[in-house]
């Protein structure tokens, strides 16, 4: 009998956790990067009133992103047992990071516009 192709099951139930570990650890580089950039933003056009509460928002949601990401990952390593760990993510926790990084680009296009 052959395996659907798109199958939950994977030869190796590990690689899913990794893989969710990794888009994690890409998210929170993307907000730090945003938030270097509003910070040089701010500084270049002397608009620091706006670009550090956006940086400090930024880089609270990069914190809450990369904690998060580590520890289902984490659990994984720590288990002995073989079973699969999907690592749930929590709805109020992505709301948060919803919300910090709407705010973070308002604040951003504000910047933007301001330099124009």
């Amino acid at each position: 009998m052959t395996r659907p192709l798109h199958s939950d099951e994977s030869g190796d139930p590990g690689l899913a956790t990794e893989r969710t570990a990794l888009a994690w650890q890409r998210s929170t580089l993307s907000l730090l990067i945003i938030a270097a950039l509003a910070l040089r933003t701010g500084v270049q056009t002397n608009r620091l009133v706006i670009a550090g509460p956006v940086a400090v928002v930024l880089l609270t949601a990069a914190t809450t992103a990369w904690l998060h990401g580590r520890s289902p990952y984490r659990r994984r390593a720590q288990t002995t047992r073989p079973e699969r760990d999907r690592g749930a993510t929590h709805p109020t926790l992505m709301r948060a990071i919803a919300a910090a990084t709407i705010i973070a680009a308002a604040g951003s296009s504000a910047l933007i516009v301001g330099t124009h």
